[in-house]
């Protein structure tokens, strides 16, 4: 007779056990139930019953079970935990953080509740709450980095830039392998404006896993530029990140072109139509064409990425190059095909209310903002509105029918070109922080940026205007998550606008 067999004879939830640590959680949930038939009011038997339903996926039983335990046996501080941990695995985050803090009152000094807790009111938004509990893991724990790390973010997202600094440098020095210490440091740095430093800590961004996947195999032989001569070379510059990234950052290419450089430029495909006509390029290498790039890198005497550019050549706040006049320029065919598009009297305004979100865990990441809290500006009656948002923003587009002021373009915004095309026809164009706002400002429209209450590190901190584009202005929020106060802002600015037209 096997282990389980004979304890099962003995005794049927050692064998549940037995089975549970084997993995074996069909066999192990079967004797648990055998067992609390006889025993139904044996709270560990149904807390070890729901732990093996959720090892199944079976996440509802494994709530239900774990719930009953809490109620035969309340003080046990890990029964709330566990179903804390379940509840926000599956986005019932105030229900989680009631199961962490009952769970805190039976453990106050519980090190990883405590982080649970913080997190968890991070998720919800409950700044002021996180940061109290973060610090109490801090208390608890002094060299615990990734408290140090969401202590940092919490701080950034309500403006208190120079504690989140300490926060990100102390986690550097606790852990300085740290990839996120790093780079949360560097968004905070380039945010206050302390460019030479930021860029610095920005390399590091190489180091993550979904940037180091998405870097290009090149020949060992190709060098990476570090800032030296560029006369009779020739220049790989591999693409970056976002689309918004590649258009702010591809400004500089004519600069490598006026220090003797011959430029090559990895471009995502739904730039290539916008980029092939910048001046500052030599050659556009489509993104994922490997053989295309291998070429190219056989032609090349070093490469270097996009956005480390700023760094080579020493870019502070007081020396961001100006977008060149008419860096981006337009086929005749697809201006007129928009000129016949978009037409008509009085001001005409592009608006845009979706972007993709920031990164999960950093609760700044909420930089949409919904079409109906755009609605204040339908009451401006002498201007139009036209949706810029994509083809591919469903979900985005699916709240226009609902907005009778606004047009819908986004059936022929296939590419950046079509876009830039119909910005040009535009007089104004209103966008929260996305691909659109880099595009309009490059083009020279004037844009007006929406902004959270902890923008992106290349919107600054603080001003209203940003040496990155000339014709735009920002628009921050003054509490997170609400937009009211800087839509009211831009309406009574786009009124005074048209006051002053008439």
């Amino acid at each position: 007779m096997n282990i389980g067999s004979s304890l099962l004879t003995v005794d049927p939830l050692q064998g549940a056990i037995h089975y549970h640590r084997q993995g074996q959680f069909d066999r192990a949930i079967e004797l648990y139930e055998m067992f609390m038939k006889q025993f139904p009011g044996h709270s560990q038997a149904l807390y070890l019953c729901g732990l093996a339903h959720q090892e199944r996926g079976e996440m509802s039983r494994a709530v239900e079970r774990i719930s009953q335990a809490i109620l035969l046996e309340p003080a046990q501080a890990d029964y709330h935990v566990s179903l804390g941990t379940l509840l926000r695995q599956h986005g019932h985050s105030r229900l989680a953080a009631e199961c962490f803090t009952a769970a805190l009152q039976l453990a106050p000094d519980d090190k990883e509740t405590q982080f649970n807790l913080a997190d968890t009111w991070m998720d919800l938004g409950q700044i002021a709450s996180a940061m109290e509990h973060f610090a109490m893991v801090l208390r608890l724990d002094p060299q615990c980095v990734p408290a140090y790390i969401n202590l940092g973010l919490c701080l950034k997202s309500v403006g208190r830039f120079d504690e989140a600094i300490v926060c990100f440098r102390q986690a550097c020095m606790l852990q300085p392998d740290s990839v996120e210490a790093h780079i949360n440091h560097a968004m905070v740095l380039l945010l206050v404006g302390r460019y030479q430093e930021g860029w610095r800590e920005y390399a590091w961004r190489f180091r993550l896993e979904s940037i180091q996947s998405a870097q290009p195999q090149l020949p060992p032989s190709l060098q990476p530029w570090n800032g030296e001569s560029l006369v009779g070379k020739t220049l790989l510059v591999l693409a970056e990140q976002g689309y918004g990234d590649n258009i702010q950052f591809v400004r500089y290419l004519p600069l490598l072109q006026q220090r003797g450089a011959r430029v090559m430029l990895q471009c995502h495909a739904p730039l290539l139509p916008l980029f092939e006509s910048i001046t500052g390029i030599d050659r556009l290498i489509p993104y994922g064409d490997s053989d295309a790039l291998g070429r190219a890198a056989m032609e090349s005497d070093g490469y270097c990425h996009l956005l480390s550019i700023p760094s080579l050549v020493g870019t502070t706040v007081t020396t961001v190059p100006d977008v060149p006049r008419q860096l981006l320029s337009l086929p005749q065919s697809v201006i007129s095909h928009w000129q016949r598009y978009v037409c008509g009297d009085g001001i005409k305004v592009g608006l845009v209310w979706h972007g993709k979100p920031l990164h999960r865990n950093d609760p700044a990441r909420y930089r949409s903002c919904s079409l109906s809290q755009l609605m204040p500006l339908a009451e401006i009656s002498s201007a139009t509105f036209y949706s810029l948002q994509a083809r591919q923003d469903s979900g985005a587009r699916a709240e226009i029918p609902a907005a009778a002021f606004v047009i819908d373009l986004g059936d022929d915004l296939v590419d950046f070109q079509q876009t830039a095309a119909a910005m040009m026809q535009l007089d104004l164009i209103i966008t929260v922080d996305s691909a659109a706002a880099h595009l309009a400002a490059t083009l020279g429209k004037p844009t007006w940026l929406l902004l959270p209450c902890a923008p992106d590190w290349r919107w600054g901190a603080h001003d209203n205007e940003t040496p990155w584009y000339p014709t735009m202005h920002l628009f921050r929020q003054r509490v997170p998550g609400d937009w009211g106060h800087p839509v009211q802002a831009i309406k009574n600015r786009l009124a005074m606008l048209i006051q002053r037209c008439r």
